[in-house]
């Protein structure tokens, strides 16, 4: 190595790292690369890319750990198509470029906490110890996103987030062949912040208490049963529905039940129709659904890469009694 390249991070010298809007640009410019692509072959082979289901976020963090990982290492001479555009490089901390190796390594943890983001709910049953494991995995899924952007944000002035520092890489300008000067390591006050996003985030099971109810619980595992439903999402709450007259003003509070399923196939008119009949019935005969409630069910069919998604859908709402009326109408429903 030459004798102008740091070989430790305490023996640096020179220009910048690489700025916020910079990093943020060449970001942008990658995930259009992947993005127009991966969409022109989502809408082309549509029904395909929509049956992968929740799978087609896994596929799509392959393809992006490929293509971050290879430029940004030794082969790409640490550089994507955004960050040679922008004039930045990845360089490890001993003023090389980064191994295949490691380069994959960065790109996974880099872009893990994105494409898992919601996934780890996708593929698991209704009982109560898997909502709780699908539960913890989207905190730590959750805290992960949190802790690569604070750190990107706070870590000045080299904005080394969580993979930089576990792979003990940085962003630097194209332009210098040696690693700038300054912190490169997080303050104790920067550590010391995070603490706080980190206090909520595991205080967040007690705020959303409700996600263990034995209706949401019961609702999710009837939907998710389902032989067209690829995934399901549900939630419960509050809503404040305002009335007014020419002689008073009054609100009430609504319980409001939305199921959101994802469907193998989207069909026709009555084909969407009977399937929400059929998610509709499979709710109500599995969950204690007040009469009051006002049931909203959306089924989505589409594909998301991560990178790239497109979805159609539609949906219905009403009341229990309201959606029996439907169901009769519709019967039979399987």
């Amino acid at each position: 190595m030459s004798g102008d390249a740091a070989t430790i991070e305490g023996n640096m010298s020179a220009p910048a790292f690489a700025g916020f809007w910079r990093r943020v640009g060449a970001f942008a410019v990658d995930g259009l690369v992947l993005g127009i692509p991966g969409f022109a072959l989502g809408t082309l082979f549509f029904d395909q890319a929509a049956a992968l289901g929740a799978n087609g976020r896994l596929i799509g963090w392959g393809v992006a750990i490929l293509y971050l990982g290879l430029l940004n290492s030794q082969v790409g001479n640490g550089q994507t198509v955004g960050k040679r555009l922008l004039k930045l490089r990845v360089l490890g901390m001993d003023g090389a470029p980064l191994d295949l190796g490691t380069a994959l390594v960065r790109a996974a943890l880099l872009t893990g906490p994105w494409f898992l983001n919601g996934y780890v709910l996708a593929g698991l049953s209704g009982d109560l110890t898997s909502k709780i494991v699908g539960w913890a995995l989207g905190l730590a899924v959750l805290g992960g996103n949190i802790a690569l952007i604070y750190l990107f944000l706070f870590n000045r002035p080299s904005r080394r987030s969580l993979h930089d520092l576990l792979c003990r890489s940085c962003v630097v300008s194209a332009t210098t062949a040696t690693l700038p000067s300054g912190a490169t390591t997080p303050s104790r006050r920067v550590w010391a912040g995070l603490a706080i996003p980190a206090a909520l985030l595991l205080l967040a099971p007690l705020a959303f208490y409700r996600f263990f109810s034995p209706t949401l619980m019961a609702a999710y595992a009837a939907a998710d049963a389902l032989p067209e439903v690829l995934s399901v999402g549900v939630a419960q709450q509050k809503m404040i529905i305002a009335s007014t007259s020419a002689t008073k003003s009054s609100a009430e509070a609504s319980e409001v039940l939305t199921i959101n399923a994802r469907l193998r196939s989207l069909g026709s008119l009555q084909d969407r129709q009977r399937e929400l009949a059929r998610v509709a019935a499979a709710v109500l005969k599995a969950a204690s659904v007040a009469p009051t409630t006002r049931m909203v069910v959306s089924l989505n069919y589409g594909f998301d890469f991560g990178f790239a998604s497109s979805f159609r859908g539609f949906s219905e709402n009403g009341t229990p009694a309201a959606w029996q009326d439907f169901i009769n109408k519709m019967a039979p429903v399987d």
